[in-house]
């Protein structure tokens, strides 16, 4: 980055989220502040850390970071509104507090954007593990190539029960224009899936998106995160909000209605997985025996989920 970037206006806004991420938030905002080319701020939403996570951010002591604090846990929706609230920038990136990005992403996304005319850009995911670095790769000679991302699109590969290319694990850069154009927010009542939401509320509201396919955003797999159990109230909500965003689009649009169609039974059996999850998880043998024998939907989920974690 330009030396003189630290005094300038902000041109990108990071929004950071975070809860109890003291081992890696650090190495989250370096990332951001080394974006070259671009003038960036990072806004740290802190959700009520109790392990230091706050102290960390603003131990680094750099112009560039702000950190807003809330004092009880409400959610990674909360907080990105909170710091969207906050920032200042010509366009907004979500950052997760345990994840990095390559040098130059911002500047890649933003002229892919430009060039395509859009308003909301993403690319690739490189997964990495606890103790590694992300292989950051560009899967395309520059300049980057970019292909629209649909309402259709988006669901399609969205399966709540997984697959090889999850596009609700992106982290889109978005116009700050746009979410003042629109009044687009993050739905605050979701706890899961709701960047999923929050970029299909876009596309509802004539949002242009495209994807670059080049892997520029590290998305760290932490140990254990693979075992966390959802609220089956909140798989519920979640296919209730795609419903009511989707009604009017979906109406005599038969592949978007099995594509609703095929979400609904997705999370169905989700849910039921969950509910299988907790009776194992409290010895209840019998009851979890019983839920596999009698509920397809469940054994649907197990299948798809095994297959989806040996891939």
């Amino acid at each position: 980055m330009d030396k003189c970037s630290r005094d300038m206006a902000p041109f990108v806004s990071f929004l950071m989220a975070a809860h109890n991420a003291r081992p890696y938030i650090k190495t989250a905002i370096e990332s951001a502040l080394g974006q070259r080319g671009v003038a960036v701020e990072i806004i740290v939403a802190d959700d009520a850390s109790s392990d230091g996570t706050a102290d960390v951010a603003a131990e680094i002591g750099d112009p560039r970071v702000r950190l807003v604090r809330s004092q009880k846990s409400q959610g990674p929706a909360h907080q990105r509104n909170l710091a969207i609230s906050e920032a200042q920038g010509e366009w907004l990136a979500a950052l997760d507090a345990d994840d990095v990005i390559h040098p130059d992403r911002s500047q890649i996304l933003i002229e892919a954007a430009n060039q395509a005319s859009a308003e909301l850009v993403a690319d690739e995911l490189v997964s990495f593990n606890d103790g590694n670095s992300p292989a950051f790769v560009s899967m395309t000679p520059a300049p980057a190539q970019t292909v629209p991302v649909g309402i259709e699109t988006w669901i399609a590969h969205n399966s709540l029960l997984g697959g090889r290319r999850n596009y609700g694990y992106w982290k889109p850069m978005l116009r700050s224009s746009t979410l003042k154009k629109t009044g687009v927010k993050y739905d605050q009542r979701l706890r899961i899936g709701e960047d999923y939401i929050f970029v299909l509320t876009l596309l509802t509201a004539g949002t242009r998106f495209v994807h670059v396919s080049r892997g520029l955003y590290g998305y760290r797999q932490r140990n254990g995160a693979i075992s966390r159990t959802l609220d089956p109230k909140q798989i519920k909500l979640l296919t209730t909000l795609q419903e009511e965003l989707l009604r009017e689009h979906s109406a005599g649009n038969k592949a978007m209605a099995a594509l609703i169609k095929q979400f609904a039974e997705d999370a169905g059996s989700l849910a039921g997985y969950q509910i299988l999850k907790r009776r194992i998880a409290a010895k209840e043998w019998r009851d979890a025996a019983h839920l596999m024998r009698t509920q397809p939907e469940i054994r649907r989920a197990v299948v798809r989920l095994a297959l989806n974690r040996l891939r």
